[in-house]
């Protein structure tokens, strides 16, 4: 599944705060040490050195207008050869993130992803796929 959570715990790295109530509080999620290179990061921040992004030709995919933007951008760069990394940056992630795992929108998303990733025959996108099957219902 699409979802960088759901990779194994030993491919994660990093943390982010999510506002929790309304009195200022934050829930801090941690989920691996940092800094630490990954395959993937989550677009709630994503820092480049905008020469060496340049240099390669990495660019968004445009199809990616929401959901999985992130993830295609990050393999995209580690397939560029380019190091994608976590550090010990604090974010507040001030949305609550993907409401719906039957989303229309992420749905679609998620398929176009898969599909442009299916032919890789890498386990983590394989392990991806089996999961989207595996998602609780709302």
């Amino acid at each position: 599944h699409p979802l960088w959570h759901l990779a194994p715990s030993e491919t994660r790295s990093g943390a982010v705060a999510h506002p929790h109530g309304n009195d200022g509080q934050v829930f801090m999620g941690g989920y691996g040490p940092t800094p630490r290179r990954v395959l993937t990061l989550d677009g709630c921040f994503i820092a480049v050195d905008v020469t060496a992004v340049k240099e390669v030709g990495l660019r968004f995919d445009e199809q990616f207008t929401f959901h999985h933007y992130d993830l295609d951008f990050t393999i995209q760069a580690n397939l560029k050869g380019l190091t994608v990394t976590t550090w010990p940056i604090w974010t507040v992630h001030q949305s609550p993130g993907l409401r719906s795992y039957t989303d229309p929108a992420y749905i679609e998303r998620a398929e176009r992803f898969l599909n442009k990733y299916a032919e890789m025959g890498n386990d983590r996108v394989g392990h991806w796929k089996k999961g989207i099957n595996e998602l609780p219902k709302d």
